[in-house]
């Protein structure tokens, strides 16, 4: 496990970390809320994801930690989990991330609804994970990713590859979609009584309503 991806004190990852975590669980409840049917997600979903979560139905799991699993406290202590081990990781890798999550939604794919708090938690590792071997200048194993993501290195290779295919194996983001993202995940957090985000279902949603809401009030 490399060292040098552990916690620290470098307060200006904090910046980001509750406003995505606030984000990603917004949007994993709203979609719950309007019912979107969880096969649409299992639908075409990349190397068959369900198959990871096996262990989840042994005898020993009992119903109190499928509560968990399914809901955003499990989402929200992931993420600071990995904040926690990755203190390194500079906000741009977070924003990339999203940036990425973006893109694939604008290609109409079924698999990258965030529908329950596992499938939001897994999609966003993978378009974190490509951001990070991008941005960063610290070289992780693809061990210590597995292990952060919960998955085996093949799994994790797999997955990988099937994003960077359906990204056209383009992971570069211009420094002006990173600014604009700043802007709108920042929006939603401290501004979010200004705005209604009530339909907001996916990343490109937020996009939308605060545009939309801007261009009425000008």
């Amino acid at each position: 496990m490399n060292t040098s991806c552990t916690s620290n004190n470098n307060k200006e990852n904090t910046v980001i970390i509750n406003p995505l975590i606030y984000l990603l669980c917004y949007l994993v409840q709203n979609n719950k809320n309007h019912q979107i049917s969880i096969e649409e997600s299992k639908k075409n979903f990349p190397i068959k994801f369900f198959q990871s979560n096996k262990h989840h139905h042994h005898h020993h799991s009992h119903s109190h930690n499928r509560r968990y699993y399914n809901s955003t406290t499990y989402l929200e202590d992931w993420i600071r989990n990995i904040y926690s081990l990755c203190g390194t990781c500079s906000d741009e890798s977070y924003i990339i991330a999203l940036c990425l999550l973006k893109r694939l939604e604008q290609k109409n794919l079924s698999f990258t609804r965030l529908t329950t708090p596992i499938i939001a938690q897994r999609i966003f590792f993978i378009c974190w994970t490509l951001a990070f071997k991008y941005q960063e200048d610290d070289v992780l194993s693809n061990n210590y990713f597995s292990l952060l993501g919960n998955m085996s290195q093949k799994r994790l290779k797999n997955l990988e590859l099937e994003y960077l295919s359906h990204l056209d194996y383009n992971v570069s983001v211009h420094e002006d979609e990173v600014i604009e993202m700043k802007k709108k995940v920042s929006s939603f957090y401290f501004s979010r009584k200004d705005f209604d985000y009530s339909k907001c279902r996916t990343i490109n949603d937020l996009f939308q309503v605060t545009s939309s809401t801007t261009a009425t009030t000008t």
